[in-house]
């Protein structure tokens, strides 16, 4: 890892998630290039930033996705939509604070099953659009990818719902062996996607909407593609370095450490699975060793986390490390967007700027408790 970035991080506190910022607006402009002339939507769920938002709208992004209601609407809050929900929802109480915003174009729901599209109905006193979520391979929601599966599905949206167009997320390509590997996975997503668009066109302009983060820097061909939605490729991971579409280079944020034993053939750092997670990666990857990558202060080499604990994190020591009590260190997490989420907050470097991450998932939870919903 060039000792040249993330400039500064050595003057922030232990647990704290710095960014480097030329890191982040390369990320940004690489992914904007490649995606030609379809739309990027990209999804927030990785930083969940208003901050880191605005610079991705600012490098051509033309909306942002969003997983759950608080973080759509803290978005659109933020001046920063539309919105696409790209999982579905049937709560009423979210449906309702979101429904104002879907009638006038700046929410589009997601839904693959007549029970999502009754929920939605219940609500809706105009037109909204709908994505029908199509399961290319990773078997955690959508319809099967086929036409008939497709046609029934829309057959039963009522008006005011409109019929957008579709929508995939090829996560199993986190499981890719190889490169080649993503990339058929990517080109299998593709051609599903094309063929059911062609069959069941919507009436106005036909979305076709694709996102993963590895098919796309694997080089994934967008031909007939209208817009992609990738999420980790903003601040990238030692999953995307294991998958091979990254290098440590790439790798926008970190975690900083500092070293607080050392004994037989171990190093201890202050930071835990409470600011790591134990994620070993994306739907199950193994593309990764341990738990991240500990880049000691002036280290040419890193040390590899074999366990964490809630508070501490253990490597094994290396001949060629020499390792001090009280010594800085960067950590290189497995998963980047469980540990945006776990540290609420994050300083870009080198300006020294500290934002909030908002809304994390644990803030999301207080305030469902706190409003008896």
């Amino acid at each position: 890892m060039q000792n040249t970035r993330f400039t500064g991080w050595q003057a922030r506190p232990s647990r704290s998630i710095v960014i480097d910022t030329p890191t982040l607006d390369r990320n940004l402009a690489h992914m904007q290039a490649a995606a030609g002339s379809a739309a990027v939507w990209p999804h927030i769920k990785t930083h969940k930033s208003p901050e880191i938002a605005r610079r991705q709208r600012a490098a051509g992004a033309t909306g942002l996705t969003c997983a759950l209601p608080e973080e759509a609407l803290a978005m659109l809050h933020a001046g920063l939509g539309p919105v696409t929900l790209a999982r579905p929802e049937v709560d009423p109480n979210q449906l309702r604070a979101l429904m104002p915003h879907a009638q006038r174009g700046a929410v589009r729901f997601t839904i693959d099953h007549p029970a999502h599209i009754a929920a939605i109905a219940a609500i809706a006193s105009g037109p909204v659009d709908l994505l029908v979520k199509i399961d290319v391979g990773l078997h955690r929601m959508g319809i099967a990818p086929t036409i008939a599966a497709l046609q029934a599905l829309v057959a039963a949206i009522p008006s005011p719902l409109r019929y957008a167009g579709i929508l995939s997320h090829a996560g199993h390509s986190y499981g890719g062996a190889s490169l080649d590997a993503i990339r058929q996975i990517g080109a299998a997503e593709v051609e599903v996607m094309r063929n059911l668009a062609a069959a069941v066109p919507a009436q106005g302009e036909m979305v076709v909407s694709i996102g993963a983060t590895p098919t796309l820097l694997a080089g994934q061909d967008l031909h007939s593609i209208t817009e992609i939605r990738p999420g980790n490729y903003a601040l990238l991971d030692m999953t995307a370095v294991g998958l091979g579409v990254a290098t440590r280079d790439d790798i926008a944020m970190a975690v900083v450490a500092t070293v607080i034993g050392v004994g037989a053939g171990r190093v201890v750092i202050d930071t835990g699975s409470k600011v790591l997670s134990s994620d070993r990666g994306a739907h199950g990857t193994s593309a990764v060793t341990g738990y991240g990558e500990v880049w000691l202060d002036g280290a040419t080499a890193p040390l590899t986390l074999q366990r964490l604990s809630e508070e501490h994190g253990v490597a094994d020591s290396h001949p060629d490390v020499a390792c001090d009590i009280g010594q800085k260190a960067l950590v290189l997490p497995n998963h980047a967007c469980p540990v945006m989420n776990l540290g609420g907050a994050f300083t870009l470097l080198p300006a020294g700027q500290t934002h909030l991450a908002r809304p994390t998932s644990p803030e999301i939870a207080r305030q469902r408790m706190m409003n008896g919903r």
